[in-house]
């Protein structure tokens, strides 16, 4: 909305007319006259529902060139147990131990696949992933997989990327109104912290955030958090079988670059 640019805010011309009084500074006028009428002008046409334009890309080809991000913000969801016959007690140890003889990954894993699919395909450009994961006290958590995930990438990547765990990157597996909300303010948290290590300078693709992954509350939070200047959202795609079921086999890479913009009435 309108009212949510900074430069429209009460707070920002008060502290401008407390600085300097608007009777001595010309400019300030100027600019205050400029942005009334400007703002009246597309009060007077009225303002319509924010429009989205979105350009999913497959990362293939050209865009594969292109796409080479240093930074991967990603969902993870809990793997049920893929390693028959072991039971589910020693599957959650074997997760919790990174125990890749027992439980070796690929692209095809169910669930955590897609991770490694993202590992694998960005490999030469990530430098950090950041896991946003999911905590809960009466079942499986995601968390619990992420050691694995971690083995996986220093046998197959070496330490060439950093890979984030934090606590703080754990989403409380509740009501889904929290887990939204939740997930929306730990991927602002990291936007927050890229920031500050001068690190967040959205280029591009040069950061992903990929939402295959989690609850579907978590996508919604994650994807609104993502409303920023050239911030693209990630997928890991799918062909589909005649039935309509999702052929995981054939899994790829998937971009989707959107564009938020303000519409006049007509």
């Amino acid at each position: 909305m309108l009212t949510d640019c900074w430069f429209l805010s009460w707070e920002f011309w008060n502290k401008v007319l407390d600085a300097v009084p608007l009777t001595q500074n010309f400019v300030a006028s100027i600019a205050m006259g400029v942005l009334t009428t400007g703002f009246g002008y597309l009060l007077g046409r009225g303002v319509r529902a924010r429009r989205v334009t979105i350009s999913p890309y497959k990362v293939t080809g050209t865009d594969a060139e292109r796409t080479k991000p240093q930074v991967l913000i990603a969902s993870l969801s809990y793997p049920k147990n893929f390693a028959p016959p072991l039971s589910d007690e020693e599957f959650r140890e074997a997760l919790r131990s990174g125990d890749l003889a027992r439980l070796p990954l690929s692209r095809a894993t169910p669930s955590i696949g897609s991770a490694v699919l993202l590992l694998e395909t960005y490999k030469d450009s990530l430098k950090e992933v950041f896991f946003v994961t999911t905590r809960s006290t009466g079942g499986g958590s995601s968390s619990d997989a992420v050691p694995l995930l971690q083995q996986w990438a220093r046998t197959n990547l070496g330490e060439r990327v950093s890979i984030h765990t934090d606590k703080q990157y754990e989403v409380d597996l509740e009501e889904d109104d929290r887990v939204a909300r939740q997930a929306y303010d730990i991927c602002e948290l990291i936007f927050e912290r890229l920031a500050e290590e001068k690190k967040y300078q959205p280029k591009g693709r040069e950061i992903l955030v990929d939402v295959t992954g989690g609850t579907k509350s978590m996508t919604v939070g994650m994807l609104l958090a993502c409303l920023h200047p050239e911030q693209d959202v990630h997928l890991v795609g799918v062909h589909y079988k005649p039935n309509g079921d999702a052929d995981w086999g054939t899994s790829f890479p998937m971009g989707i670059h959107f564009d938020p913009r303000l519409e006049g009435k007509r």
